[in-house]
């Protein structure tokens, strides 16, 4: 019986990588294969030598498409079978097998916003405690406070 692999990777778009993914009819039971793909259409290579290679990693039940069709995680080499300059997950691998001694330590942290509720056009939005008028920069927050009658 045939089924559909999603083949999925992070792209070489700058300054922020995108997800990319492209499908493939395969035997069920099979491992997913290496792929290659033409990374001049991801940034992750030139025109003149834009063969990649997919590389499979993972693989998950689709939620999607349901049955037995996969989601296949990959990572990025070059045709040589290195890590491409995009593979971030290669130089995360390393680093873990460097600290394989250690225990890793993972930490969450939320962080909630309330705003007011009101239809005056100056607190429409306001974030509860905030002065009258405030600004983002890229330090932080400035507040300021305003007195205007």
């Amino acid at each position: 019986m045939k089924i559909k692999a999603e083949y999925i990777w992070i792209d070489g778009q700058t300054p922020t990588a995108k997800l990319r993914s492209k499908t493939k009819i395969m035997e069920q039971g099979t491992e997913p294969p290496i792929w290659g793909f033409d990374g001049s259409s991801t940034q992750q290579a030139t025109g003149d030598q834009s063969d990649c290679v997919l590389s499979p990693v993972a693989t998950f039940k689709d939620p999607l498409r349901g049955g037995e069709n996969i989601l296949v995680m990959c990572e990025v080499l070059n045709v040589d079978m290195t890590p491409h300059a995009s593979n971030t997950r290669a130089a995360c691998l390393e680093a873990s097998e460097n600290f394989s001694e250690f225990e890793p330590m993972f930490g969450l942290e939320q962080e909630y916003t309330f705003y007011e509720q009101s239809y005056d056009s100056l607190k429409y939005g306001q974030p509860l405690g905030f002065p009258p008028i405030w600004l983002s920069s890229s330090t932080g927050w400035i507040l300021l406070w305003c007195r205007c009658r």
